[in-house]
């Protein structure tokens, strides 16, 4: 058993990404499915997202009695029951692939019927806040991650970022390690990376950052208002429909409320990553209040 995004994952699959450090908001259940998930499908809420597949990969989620079915044609059928916290697995495909799929989608999910603030984004810790970065694909997320790793921060979450409401909007750790790509190796599948591993604690939210087209130089601007919320609202994990969108929304702008925004664009030169992260980090921190203000 191990954790992730702050649950005890009392699971009957192997899940080597798990963080070792203790789950102290409850406990989520993971089993093997006994039968076809397949057959169980509903209403479709969602038919495919894209972003996340390979090309002829398929993805769909559909409304079943007991919850959320999700299908992948690459990593198999996952049954998710939110008010229990259980999912029921059927994998397809190397276990790597399906485990990201459960780490990444399906617990995230999950929690996102459940109330968190859950979106498809990359998070690290920098001077007791999270900075999380959302983006579509080869926007520079888990690179991104990597490169702060290398400096020392703690990585969150590389794919995946769930923000409770405990106590302020905070980021739960998820999945430990960082799945990365070969350079200039674009089709190659991802390994993963564990770089200065640690089990950091959840972590007040400091910015949320969208990473848009690669530049020739870093360029960080805010974005304000309705503005960000529109701009990050495609980043949010959700089930579909005005069901799962109408509270994922209201949470986003609840989140924006508290938390500043801005848009990036990282360089394309990766030999400049290392600098242009370091620099923002700094222009998105928030400054620190002075003690005993």
């Amino acid at each position: 058993m191990g954790s992730a995004f702050g649950y005890q994952i009392d699971s009957e699959l192997p899940l080597r990404r798990l963080r070792a450090a203790n789950g102290p908001r409850g406990v989520l259940e993971v089993r093997r499915a006994d039968a076809d998930l397949l057959g169980e499908a509903g209403r479709l809420s969602v038919l495919q997202e894209e972003e996340r597949l390979q090309p002829g990969n398929s993805f769909a989620i559909a409304t079943v009695p007991e919850g959320l079915l999700v299908t992948c044609s690459a990593t198999g059928s996952y049954r998710i029951d939110a008010r229990r916290g259980t999912v029921l697995v059927d994998p397809r495909g190397p276990e790597d692939a399906w485990e990201h799929r459960v780490l990444a989608v399906v617990l995230p999910l999950l929690l996102s019927e459940r109330g968190d603030l859950v979106l498809h984004a990359a998070a690290i810790e920098y001077e007791g806040r999270a900075l999380v970065f959302a983006g579509p694909t080869t926007r520079g997320k888990s690179t991104l991650a990597l490169a702060f790793a290398r400096f020392g921060r703690p990585v969150l979450s590389e794919d995946g970022v769930v923000i409770g409401p405990e106590s302020g909007p905070m980021v739960w750790p998820g999945a430990s390690g960082i799945r990365v790509r070969e350079p200039g190796s674009a089709a190659a599948p991802r390994r993963v990376e564990y770089v200065g591993e640690t089990d950091p604690p959840p972590v007040p939210t400091g910015a949320l950052v969208l990473l848009e087209e690669r530049g020739a130089e870093l360029r960080v601007e805010p974005l304000a208002g309705a503005e960000a919320l529109t701009a990050l609202a495609p980043h949010l994990v959700h089930s579909g429909g005005q069901e799962g969108l109408g509270p994922a929304f209201s949470g986003l702008a609840r989140v924006l409320g508290e938390v500043a925004a801005f848009r990036a664009s990282l360089p394309d030169d990766l030999d400049l990553l290392p600098d242009a992260a370091a620099e923002l980090a700094r222009r998105v921190t928030p400054a620190r209040e002075p003690a005993g203000a």
